[in-house]
């Protein structure tokens, strides 16, 4: 398997991602809090964003190899940092709100904005600088990384610490790290499919039951441990074992440059700013099509939500393509 298939699976696993992004941020905008009640919502939430960040994390390894770490991090402030600033005063304008308050939010409070690409940046920010830790202090970097995991979720469970994105920080730096060691060493790597095949199966059986705030039935508490620790483990083991699957196999089924898979593949490659346009539309065109479309019912409303969002991000995301300058500030091409 050449280096450059893998990136083709890669690229169109973050396209076929960002649609399930979609799909779910459509259901959450329709439905409202009755999206915990959907099951479709609920399976796509228990592995897509940690998927993601796996990506992230998988060609991270490629990346840190040919980059310097301060080339590295400045790379990673201008692809994320400044699109997320950007789209967040267009969010506060378009929405009429401009007070110091919720300027500080976007600092203060980024799972109000565009989440995803604050937190990547400080994963990115504390890979490096772990990496960097590592070679000038010759220690060896799973070991830093494995300290970074289990104390960034430490701090999160003990103090439930919710500034500055520090809550996605330290949950999402996990599968960062996780795609990561996929990629590097050999011994992550399932080729058996059998092995796969059971991955699947305990995926489906443990996301079957899966919700955003609550344990299974079938999970007993623990006295005298916290139920936000077993939370967390049984949604990180959850999308540890889905992670493991589709960064495994994905390139058996995504290689193709043509057909669907080469247009999923074009998106994956886009895949930031169909996220940023996506949200930024999402609440007006559920506006628009329930005030043209009262009588519709909920799931033909999501389908129209999700036909118009996916149609109106891919032309968006293709006409800031067409200038540098707005490719570079609004979707982090440099």
């Amino acid at each position: 398997m050449s280096q450059n298939k893998r990136f083709v699976w890669a690229d169109s696993l973050k396209g076929w991602l960002m649609v399930l992004v979609i799909i779910g941020h459509v259901i959450q905008t329709v439905r409202g809090e009755a999206m915990n009640d959907s099951h479709l919502w609920n399976i796509i939430y228990s592995f897509h964003m940690p998927a993601f960040m796996a990506v992230s994390g998988w060609l991270a390894y490629r990346e840190i190899k040919q980059l310097d770490y301060q080339e590295s991090l400045w790379r990673r402030a201008r692809q994320l940092l400044i699109p997320y600033g950007v789209w967040s005063l267009l969010f506060l304008s378009i929405r009429g709100n401009s007070s110091w308050a919720s300027l500080a939010d976007i600092l203060l409070k980024p799972d109000l904005f565009f989440w995803f690409l604050w937190v990547l940046f400080f994963i990115c920010a504390l890979f490096i600088l772990s990496q960097w830790f590592s070679e000038h202090f010759h220690i060896n970097e799973i070991y830093i990384l494995l300290l970074l995991c289990v104390s960034l979720m430490c701090i999160m469970v003990i103090t439930e610490f919710r500034l500055f994105g520090f809550q996605f920080i330290s949950y999402y730096f996990l599968f960062y790290t996780l795609g990561y060691c996929i990629h590097k060493y050999p011994q992550m790597q399932i080729e058996n499919k059998l092995v796969l095949l059971l991955l699947v199966i305990i995926w489906a059986v443990l996301a079957w039951s899966w919700k955003m705030h609550e344990l299974p039935g079938w999970i007993p508490l623990i006295p005298h441990l916290p139920s936000s620790l077993l939370q967390y483990v049984y949604r990180g083991l959850t999308a540890f074992i889905a992670i493991s699957f589709i960064l495994n196999s994905a390139h058996l089924f995504l290689n193709s440059k043509s057909g669907v898979n080469g247009l999923m593949a074009k998106l994956g490659k886009v895949s930031l700013g169909l996220y940023v346009v996506h949200l930024l539309l999402m609440e007006l065109i559920v506006m628009g099509v329930t005030s043209i479309f009262p009588s519709l019912t909920v799931t033909m409303t999501e389908v129209l939500t999700f036909v118009i969002a996916f149609t109106l991000s891919v032309a968006i995301v293709i006409l800031l393509m067409k200038n540098k300058w707005t490719a570079m500030i609004g979707l982090g091409k440099i």
